[in-house]
């Protein structure tokens, strides 16, 4: 019963935060893309 409430609570706290979440998710898609198209032109 206590950690079913913690994941509820984490659950909360992640669609609360889940803006700044999308923002990272988009620069480091970004950036492993940069590194991608780096490591192809190297090789």
């Amino acid at each position: 019963m206590n950690s079913n409430l913690k994941s509820q609570i984490n659950y909360t706290y992640i669609i609360k935060d889940v803006d700044s979440l999308s923002a990272f998710n988009h620069w480091s898609i970004l950036f492993l893309k940069l590194v991608n198209l780096n490591f192809i032109l190297t090789t």
